[in-house]
């Protein structure tokens, strides 16, 4: 669900890019809706905390909300999954029409709620009753569903509202704001349905999106240009990723694996003010979207793509990274017994390990290539294996080896990556 609004934009050279930038200007089409899925929030649950008093209920349509109606509950809402067979009446009605209806039927004892079926027409859903009972009751004609897979809102003690998965609905908060499991973001809330757990969703202004994510990835305090670099940046990152959960039922996370997003509760004014300058512009090369991977820190030098990855980017070039500061360094130590324990684990048959030889390094000093020699054979890492071999932080590693007969050990000092979006180049020579 993606509505796209064409813009027009001079290419862009962010800092860390060493390219050459294209002068034409260019159309380039950018969501204006995105949809992320809230991870750190409300992943594969069976229920979620709505803070809400007051939800607003419609339908995602042409990725505009058009509200349908609303529902309210003083101590807010409990969001639940509900599987399996239902009672629906058949005729749509009124939500006021469905309301009542609901409200008589569990006066009389049954499982009753209000149903949304989307477009502004309503029904009424009894859980645990045959049709007959239903019809009986209602003077209305019923229809049995076996297999109903949808969310149920209750709230004050009874079932509010349900509406099936297949529905495009949404629910927003009448400031245009909702809080889930304690946290608050702009836009409107579903759920993506995977099996028997659901994940919260937000459906939100790719803008919007942004001023949760700037702070979250960069401190506000920072220079303005530094955010704004950021902000194209992550803009950019985002437009290139829009399928990387669509197999969950959304477009982006709001973890690491993506941007860190944390909506309304995260943003600053200062980084809303640099999102709103720098609204619609991208980063590009040649006319396309860069894929704008970035990180913390790079160790002093950013790698050559393919001394990372597999294939060669051009805009991806191993340059100094002149801004690089502070004592960001830790060590670790492994001795020749642990590496050999470490060698074992990994199902290596190389016998007790002797030396480490490094054998080929990148343009950026990173180590791209290592063999651990065992006294009856020899194991060879490569690129990003080097790194993820050893039992170290995510990083830049530096190796020094140090071989004695009693105490030889390998000492690992790194750089550390606190916010790396992509695996990195491995290993580095001091």
């Amino acid at each position: 669900m993606i509505k796209w609004k064409q813009c027009m934009f001079g290419a862009v050279l962010a800092g860390a890019v060493c390219m050459n930038m294209p002068q034409a200007a260019f159309a380039y089409d950018v969501p204006e809706m995105i949809e992320v899925g809230l991870e750190s929030v409300c992943k594969n649950a069976t229920s979620a905390s709505i803070g809400s008093s007051q939800l607003a209920v419609g339908t995602l349509k042409n990725d505009k909300f058009r509200e349908d109606g609303t529902i309210s509950s003083s101590g807010g809402f409990t969001a639940k999954m509900v599987r399996g067979e239902v009672i629906r009446i058949t005729d749509s009605m009124s939500q006021k029409e469905a309301e009542d209806l609901a409200y008589s039927l569990r006066r009389t004892g049954f499982d009753a709620s209000c149903g949304y079926l989307g477009n502004d027409d309503w029904t009424v859903y009894v859980q645990n009753s045959s049709r007959s009972e239903v019809e009986s009751a209602s003077k209305k004609s019923a229809e049995r569903i076996s297999s109903f897979n949808g969310i149920c809102l209750s709230g004050g003690g009874e079932n509010l509202l349900m509406v099936s998965n297949d529905v495009d609905y949404g629910f927003s908060g009448t400031d245009d704001t909702f809080t889930i499991n304690g946290k608050q973001y702009r836009g409107c809330l579903r759920f993506a349905v995977n099996g028997t757990v659901m994940t919260a969703v937000n459906v939100v202004d790719l803008e919007e999106y942004l001023y949760g994510v700037i702070p979250a990835e960069m401190p506000a305090s920072y220079g303005e240009e530094a955010l704004k670099a950021q902000t194209l940046a992550a803009r950019t990152y985002a437009m290139t990723k829009l399928n990387a959960h669509k197999g969950s039922g959304y477009e982006l996370c709001d973890t690491i694996n993506c941007q860190v997003y944390k909506g309304y509760s995260g943003e600053n004014s200062k980084t809303n003010a640099i999102v709103d300058e720098t609204e619609g512009e991208i980063i590009c090369y040649n006319g396309t979207p860069i894929e704008a991977v970035f990180s913390a820190s790079t160790g002093g030098y950013t790698e050559n793509s393919e001394n990372v990855w597999n294939s060669v980017v051009p805009y991806l070039r191993a340059v100094p990274e002149v801004g690089e500061y502070g004592n960001n360094t830790w060590t670790k130590t492994l001795t020749l017994s642990q590496l050999d324990s470490l060698l074992s684990a990994k199902g290596e048959n190389i016998g007790s390990a002797q030396d480490i030889v490094i054998t080929k390094i990148s343009t950026g000093g990173r180590v791209q290539e290592m063999k651990i020699v065992g006294t009856s054979g020899s194991v060879t890492l490569t690129k990003e294996n080097i790194r993820t071999y050893f039992p170290v932080p995510a990083a830049v590693c530096p190796v020094r080896c140090s071989r004695s007969t009693e105490k030889a050990a390998i000492l690992l000092p790194a750089v550390d990556l606190c916010s790396v979006r992509q695996p990195r180049a491995a290993v580095q020579v001091l």
